[in-house]
């Protein structure tokens, strides 16, 4: 059985969990205008389907980077991600995905600073900044694994409709990765899982991660699709 791992599904402001952060992501602290960005590399332009894998050198992330919150008091959790492909993930979740191989291979990072617009840091643990650049469609027979559409009427009749996997098979030369990403908009922003995987996170209490089954996430999705048609 696989999961989708999402951000959470609802904000906790006693527990520093925003569902949507107003931020900026920067490599230097902007004085008079904390939340527009200073970045002298053109790191934040960075397309895998247009650039190539893995970044090319003026791409690639800086080795740090402050990212700047406007109207937040805290920030606690191990994982948050309201950008494609880019996770904002705790060092203790971080060197827990790299003691186990997850994802290896998959990602840059960028040792994370985070900052109000003030300048004043939110948080009293490390943080980084995961960027993939890699996806794992290659290991997936799509052919064979159950899925479902959208029943929502795509916004362009040159848009084809979200495909929902009820299960996933893998090619037979494949062992199931435990932790793996999906190229595909109804995956772009959560990560997914084996069972083993999630017990394993559930056991260190991670903070800012919800689980969802293949099915739960088809349902929840398609109602998002239906909110933001009507």
């Amino acid at each position: 059985m696989f999961f989708v791992i999402d951000k959470i599904a609802q904000a906790d402001d006693q527990a520093g969990l925003p569902l949507v952060i107003s931020r900026t992501l920067t490599e230097e602290f902007n004085e008079k205008k904390p939340t527009e960005a200073l970045n002298s590399r053109p790191w934040s332009r960075y397309n895998p389907q247009r650039d190539g894998v893995p970044a090319p050198d003026q791409f690639q992330l800086p080795p740090q980077l402050l990212m700047v919150c406007k109207g937040l008091r805290r920030f606690r959790a191990d994982l948050f991600s309201d950008i494609l492909r880019q996770w904002v993930v705790s060092a203790r979740l971080r060197d827990f995905m790299q003691g186990h191989g997850w994802l290896a291979g998959h990602y840059e990072e960028s040792s994370l600073n985070i900052v109000s617009t003030g300048n004043k840091p939110l948080t009293d643990q490390p943080y980084y900044l995961l960027r993939l650049f890699q996806d794992d469609n290659s290991l997936v027979d799509v052919a064979h694994s159950p899925h479902i559409l959208s029943p929502v009427k795509p916004l362009t009749k040159h848009t084809p409709p979200n495909a929902y996997y009820q299960d996933l098979i893998f090619r037979p030369e494949i062992a199931v990765p435990p932790l793996f990403y999906l190229q595909e908009p109804a995956y772009w922003q959560v990560l997914v899982c084996t069972e083993q995987t999630k017990s394993l996170l559930e056991q260190e209490q991670f903070v800012g991660l919800t689980f969802y089954s293949l099915e739960e996430h088809a349902q929840r999705s398609i109602e998002r699709e239906r909110k933001f048609t009507r």
